[in-house]
């Protein structure tokens, strides 16, 4: 008799929770995509995983498994036999394939596509700021300043991308490009998705690409937001004037920096 729990590496007694995050972390081990070297061997294991996760996962499959064992899950029922019956006629139906993409609610055909990122396309309206009229109030240039680079730190219209420049509930894996150490975020299956240096590399590539843009686009702004503190600062005279060109050439423009760090990896 095949020892599902063995097979997951929990006890008994496992929670719900534990199962999932058993059956998570073997999955992505033994997925066969990311055993090359090994495949036939890693299709095997990963069919059991399946096999012990979809058994164990169900409470009415569990229950029977830890009185009979592995038999024949098509058994005789009682009364309320045949909705379950049907339910468990389709979980027949499902794939180890199957599971594991429903588990991480992969969308069809997104990995088996190998799907490269898409095309870098003109942020959304709501990545530009409009600049209101500054000359009627002194410190109102300071606090748009600060509230830019607030929003500057939000990422926006990402969420349908296989990749994220700050974390996403379904990006929640941090990674860096190997080039110029730029932070990305990625699914937790991202390994399965792209298995191999050249994948990986190809979409670092465009990720460095679409980041650079994204930084100058920021920079241009900044410097424009720092531009108008000063000409502001320039209705004004004596120590009113010098103190607030002194703030504005204070002004962070973290987006400037960074633009300046990674133009030197040329």
């Amino acid at each position: 008799m095949v020892d599902y729990y063995r097979v997951l590496g929990v006890e008994r007694d496992a929670s719900d929770a534990d199962i999932k995050k058993a059956y998570r972390r073997e999955a992505l081990k033994w997925h066969p995509d990311k055993n090359p070297d090994n495949k036939d061997a890693a299709e095997r294991r990963f069919k059991e995983i399946s096999q012990a996760f979809k058994v164990l996962s169900n409470g009415d499959e569990r229950a029977h498994y830890d009185r009979y064992g592995d038999e024949q899950t098509a058994r005789p029922r009682g009364p309320g036999a045949p909705s379950h019956a049907h339910a468990n006629m389709y979980a027949e139906e499902l794939s180890p394939e199957d599971i594991f993409n429903m588990f991480f609610g992969i969308p069809p055909g997104a990995r088996g596509s190998r799907r490269r990122p898409r095309p870098h396309q003109r942020a959304p309206p709501s990545d530009d700021i409009h600049v209101v009229n500054l000359n009627f109030v002194q410190l109102l240039p300071i606090v748009l300043l600060l509230l830019f680079s607030l929003l500057s730190s939000i990422t926006i219209g990402e969420s349908d991308k296989s990749y994220s420049f700050s974390p996403l509930d379904n990006l929640p894996e941090e990674r860096q490009t190997l080039r110029s150490g730029v932070r990305y975020y990625v699914p937790e299956y991202f390994e399965v998705q792209y298995p191999d240096h050249a994948s990986v590399h190809a979409l670092e590539t465009s990720i460095e690409k679409e980041n650079l843009k994204r930084v100058r686009r920021r920079c241009r702004l900044e410097r424009t937001q720092k531009q108008r503190m000063v000409d502001t600062a320039n209705y004004y005279s004596g120590a009113e004037r010098d103190g607030m060109l002194d703030v504005a050439r204070r002004a962070p423009t973290k987006w400037c920096e960074e633009l300046e760090r990674l133009e030197a990896f040329g």
